[in-house]
C-alpha cells in the first residue's frame, strides 16, 4: 500500500508517520506541506522519497494508493474531495471537516469514487476502551441505559500555535470530538436531539471553552458530558450505566473496571491493583507518555485490512459526520439556548432533505 501525506504538523510526525513506519505492507511514498523546509525534514527524517509543496502532486501521483490528511480541519473537505476525485482512499484526521455540509459531500464523493473514507477516531482503540465496548456487547451490564463522559484538557497551545483550535467549537472540536464518537460508539444508538449550556466562560476567546451537554438517543439512552479547557487537568473518563451493573473508564490511565451491587473496601483494593499494573505495563512499553498517539497504528492497520478485503472501515465517514453532527449541534444549542434535532439538522446543512445517515 503506497501512502502520501499532506500535512507534515506535529500530528503527522509524532503519530501517522511512526504507525505506518511500523506497518509492514504500508509504504510512505511522499509528504507534502505548504511549508516546503518542514516537507523537506520530515522527508529525510523518515526516509521518504518525495517531498512537495503543492498537495496536487501527492493527489496526482499513480503511484499513491491511500492519500492520509493532517491538515487543519477548514482544509480536509476540499482535499479529501479532490483525492477521491482521483481514485485515493483517504485517511483524514479529526474532526472530518469543519462543518456537516462540508463532511456530507466527502461522503458523497468517496462513494461515487468507489474508494474507502475513514477518519481518525483512535480513542477507540485504547485497551480500556476496547474492553468497555467488549463488556457491553457480552451483555455484562445488562441494557445501557445512560452514558456520563467528562472531558478537560489544557488549552492545545503546548501542542500547536496555530489558531485554529480557537474557532467558535473550540474545546468541542478539539479533544470533545473524541469524546463524543467514544459515547455514540458504546451506545450504538442515533442521536436524537442535543441540549447544551455553556460558551465562553473568559469573555474574550470568542468561542466554546466550557460546556454541559445532553444527548438523547432514538433507543432511550441519554448521554451528560462535560467539556472544558479551564480546570487545569486532563481528564477522560467515561461511566457506563446499565440495568445490571456498571462500567467506569479512565484513558488517562487506560483502565476500566465493572461495578456490580454494592462497592467494598476488596472492590476498591482489587480495582487499584488493576490499573496500577496496567500503569506500570504502560509506563515500560512506553505507550503511557504517548498517550492517544500511541493508537493511531491500529486503527491505520485496520484500514488497510479493510481496503484490501473489502470490508467496512474502522471509523466510516458516516460515523464521523454524525459525531461532528453532535458538535455542530452543541454550539448552536449553546447559541440558540434550545434543543438540536440532529437528523434535521444534518438535512438542512446539507441542503439534502432526504439524506439519511
Amino acid at each position: 500500500m503506497k501512502i502520501g501525506i499532506i500535512g507534515c504538523g506535529k500530528i503527522a510526525v509524532k503519530a501517522h508517520l511512526p504507525s505506518f513506519m511500523a506497518i509492514p505492507e504500508a509504504e510512505v511514498v511522499s509528504v507534502a506541506d505548504i511549508d516546503e523546509e518542514k516537507a523537506k525534514y520530515v522527508a529525510k527524517k523518515f526516509g521518504v522519497r518525495k517531498y512537495f509543496k503543492d498537495y496536487n502532486y501527492v493527489i496526482n501521483d499513480e503511484e499513491i494508493d491511500l492519500v492520509d490528511i493532517c491538515t487543519t480541519p477548514e482544509t480536509h473537505a476540499k482535499i479529501a474531495i479532490n483525492a477521491a476525485s482521483n481514485g485515493k482512499h483517504i485517511l483524514v484526521e479529526k474532526p472530518i471537516a469543519s462543518n456537516v455540509r462540508e463532511a456530507v459531500e466527502m461522503i458523497k464523493v468517496a462513494k461515487r469514487n468507489g474508494v474507502r473514507l475513514c477518519v481518525v477516531h483512535n480513542f477507540r482503540y485504547f485497551s480500556a476502551m476496547q474492553g468497555v465496548k467488549r463488556s457491553i456487547l457480552e451483555g455484562r451490564i445488562g441494557n445501557v441505559t445512560s452514558i456520563q463522559g467528562v472531558c478537560h484538557q489544557h488549552f492545545p497551545l503546548r501542542w500547536s500555535p496555530r489558531t485554529w483550535w480557537f474557532n467558535q467549537g473550540g474545546v468541542i472540536y478539539d479533544i470533545g470530538i473524541h469524546m463524543i464518537d467514544a459515547i455514540l460508539w458504546l451506545a450504538e444508538d442515533y442521536p436524537k436531539e442535543v441540549y447544551a449550556v455553556g460558551g465562553d466562560y473568559l469573555n474574550g476567546m470568542n468561542c466554546v471553552n466550557q460546556a454541559s451537554v445532553l444527548i438523547e438517543f432514538s433507543g432511550k439512552k441519554v448521554a451528560l458530558c462535560d467539556f472544558s479547557w479551564l480546570t487545569g487537568r486532563t481528564i477522560f473518563s467515561i461511566w457506563v450505566h446499565g440495568t445490571a451493573g456498571h462500567i467506569f473508564s479512565d484513558m488517562c490511565f487506560n483502565h476500566f473496571y465493572e461495578a456490580h451491587g454494592v462497592p467494598t473496601p476488596i472492590d476498591e483494593i482489587k480495582n487499584f491493583s488493576l490499573k496500577m499494573f496496567t500503569f506500570f505495563k504502560d509506563l515500560i512499553s512506553g505507550r503511557f507518555f504517548l498517550s492517544s498517539l500511541a493508537y493511531h497504528k491500529p486503527l491505520i492497520e485496520k484500514f488497510i485490512e479493510s481496503i484490501k478485503s473489502k470490508g467496512c472501515e474502522p471509523v466510516s465517514g458516516e460515523e464521523a459526520l454524525l459525531a461532528l453532527a453532535v458538535a455542530e449541534a452543541i454550539v448552536q444549542s449553546i447559541n440558540e439556548k434550545g434543543k438540536i434535532d440532529i437528523m434535521k439538522m444534518i438535512q438542512s446543512k446539507s441542503g439534502d432533505k432526504n439524506l439519511c445517515v
